[in-house]
């Protein structure tokens, strides 16, 4: 699915623009990095000396975006900002792009040239179709620090939204200046909205035109913490929409999140129906399935078997899907075809479903709410049942019915009713249905190597790798994936065999045969052994300046027992202080190491469980201790000597 609503240059910020149109010119002087506001340096690779910009907005289809910007490359880890990324389409033109160097005196060292601008389609190889391509400038110099300066013009032929105005461009990034400034036809309707920022614009009035313009000036370098929200989620922005748009032939209107809704579903009506003759075959398949929950799975399962994901993009087909005889024909389609294919499955079936838009992806922030505007990506299915609630995704051939994951699971979206959309919330996350479990067995000899023999077992979240990897690696590949899962030194592999998921559930277990080279450190007559050979937590660093919250949106429980038979000879000398309880309101912990039979062998288990939160930054240093006190019992080691 198209989404409008995601900018353009990762380097970009809108900006102000003078009433007549065109670009305010700086002094060229002013780029010189002796003119730099010496209290942005801290924590700085990179800084934005202005950032200008004039959206004209013509109607409700059209508009033209011209944009002016300087940035002060101040070292190396700031240079990967000199590549620019500029993304377009049948409804966008990129009417100019060039750029100049500048040396720390602000003199000018070189243009760029045409030619070194490269344009490419952004086809997704065998599984993408699209008119989307991207125009991709590097922007580089050696001798630091340099400035580039860009100069950009878009013209619009077809808006959804505007595109949002951020005022960091990245990580470590201080601004001098930015501003916006939109013009509108007086009488023409917008809405905006700040995020993470208290700023009004300043209203001025022009050849009947309504300009509103923003600023904000001197923003210290934002910093990457460790379990930060997402920048979205912290970062000032503005976001700006109109209350009507036209896109194609088709006209629809922001005002909220039913009339949203409503042009999605008025898009797509009358592509849910098939054939007789194909109703016939579903009517068929079927038959004699009263269960209800049977029967979607039968569906889910026949078009996973029958078709596959193919990205179409063109033109307003990032909107506008297929119909379903011709994905039951072709046996592809992208997210939106396919949805309505399988809703159209259930409705032969006799069964109500309903497409749901969704902003997916494990990383992505939440949407915001209280601004009904395009905010999404992807498309999956409702299916409202009398006692519960079953979602598809619909792109995928190998997930388990009715399993999301963390691709579009625990976030806000718009449910598109026949009558318009409402906004809903995908089931969360809990942490007992995303595990990873041990089971296994080790004998240890007197060299310190070691025996190892277990299964792992993989539900929820952390079934999806192992169950691409069981799909789509190789051997290798697969040894080379199983070695990052656990903390074991050298080992040879004699077996690995996954086991076979089914479609019922999010559930793989992986069994394996492992010979290991000094699982336990040798000295004279004794061996130093740690019983937690599957994962170490690591230490993490107290930070005294914690700026912002602390989150987690994947929780999870890791959970292992492991039998250990000691050498012949050998008797446990020195036990570390087990069992071990740990609890917070980030997770809990146990681990436990007990002697059986007449010493000859042990029992340890072990159970993480780190639970989904949010806290101020005040309670980073909560964290840090939790962490670091696992991390200390994980190394927790026994000391097992030889007999005389």
């Amino acid at each position: 699915m198209r989404n409008y609503h995601l900018f353009f240059l990762p380097l970009m910020i809108l900006c102000i623009m003078e009433p007549s149109g065109s670009l305010a010119q700086r002094n060229r002087e002013d780029l010189s990095v002796l003119h730099i506001n010496q209290d942005l340096l801290q924590g700085a690779d990179a800084i934005v000396r202005y950032d200008h910009g004039y959206l004209d907005i013509k109607n409700e289809k059209q508009a033209s975006y011209d944009i002016q910007q300087a940035l002060t490359i101040l070292n190396e880890d700031g240079r990967h900002l000199g590549e620019i990324r500029i993304f377009y389409d049948q409804f966008t033109q990129i009417r100019q792009l060039n750029a100049r160097i500048y040396n720390s005196l602000g003199e000018l060292v070189r243009y760029t040239k045409s030619d070194e601008i490269k344009d490419y389609a952004l086809s997704a190889g065998s599984s993408g179709y699209t008119d989307n391509r991207v125009k991709i400038l590097k922007i580089f110099h050696n001798d630091y620090p340099y400035t580039i300066e860009i100069d950009l013009s878009y013209h619009y032929n077809g808006l959804i939204a505007y595109p949002p105005w951020k005022f960091f461009v990245d990580e470590r990034v201080a601004v001098e200046e930015s501003q916006i400034a939109v013009e509108v036809p007086q009488g023409f309707e917008i809405d905006y909205m700040g995020r993470n920022i208290q700023l009004e614009p300043e209203i001025s009035y022009y050849n009947n035109k309504t300009i509103y313009t923003w600023l904000a000036e001197d923003l210290r370098a934002l910093d990457w913490e460790p379990m930060m929200p997402h920048k979205n989620d912290i970062s000032p922005m503005l976001y700006i929409k109109p209350s009507h748009f036209q896109i194609d032939q088709y006209s629809g209107k922001n005002e909220s999140w039913e009339s949203i809704g409503k042009f999605y579903k008025d898009l797509n009506s009358d592509r849910d129906a098939l054939s007789e003759e194909h109703q016939q075959e579903i009517q068929n398949l079927v038959a004699g399935i009263e269960d209800t929950n049977k029967l979607i799975r039968k569906l889910y399962r026949y078009l996973q078997e029958n078709t596959r994901y193919v990205s179409i993009q063109l033109g307003i087909g990032g909107w506008q899907c297929f119909d379903a005889d011709f994905v039951h024909d072709k046996k592809y389609g992208d997210c939106k075809a396919l949805t309505n294919y399988m809703k159209t499955l259930l409705k032969i079936a006799g069964i109500d479903s309903y497409p749901v838009l969704v902003n997916a992806g494990r990383s992505r922030p939440d949407m915001l709410t209280d601004f009904p505007v395009n905010q999404f990506n992807h498309v999956i299915l409702c299916v409202p049942l009398q006692n519960d609630t079953i979602w598809l995704e619909c792109t995928s051939q190998s997930l388990p019915c009715g399993y999301l994951g963390s691709f579009t699971s625990d976030r806000h979206a718009l449910f598109c009713r026949q009558n318009g959309g409402k906004l809903i919330r995908t089931p969360g996350e809990q942490a007992e249905n995303n595990t990873r479990s041990v089971r296994g067995s080790i004998t240890l000899d007197e060299e310190g190597n070691a025996a190892f023999s277990g299964k792992i077992i993989f539900k929820g979240n952390s079934f999806v790798k192992p169950m691409r990897v069981s799909r789509d690696y190789d051997q290798q590949q697969t040894f080379d994936w199983f070695r990052q899962l656990t903390e074991l030194p050298s080992f040879r592999i004699d077996n690995l065999a996954f086991g076979q998921y089914t479609s019922m559930d999010p559930v793989i277990d992986l069994a394996f045969d492992l010979d290991v080279e000094n699982i336990a450190a040798t000295t004279m007559n004794r061996l130093f052994f740690c019983p937690n050979v599957i994962e170490h937590i690591h230490k993490y660093s107290k930070d005294d300046k914690r700026i912002f919250p602390v989150k987690n949106k994947s929780p999870y429980v890791h959970a292992d027992t492991i039998k250990i038979a000691l050498p012949q000879d050998f008797h446990i000398e020195s036990m570390p202080g087990y069992p071990v309880n740990i609890e917070s309101g980030f997770g809990s912990y146990t681990a436990d190491c007990n002697v059986l039979n007449k010493g000859d062998s042990l029992i340890y288990t072990r159970s993480l469980k780190v639970n989904k939160f949010e806290y101020p930054a005040e309670k980073h240093a909560e964290l840090v201790e939790f962490f670091n006190s696992i991390a200390a019992v994980d190394r927790y080691q026994m000391v097992l000597k030889k007999n005389n």
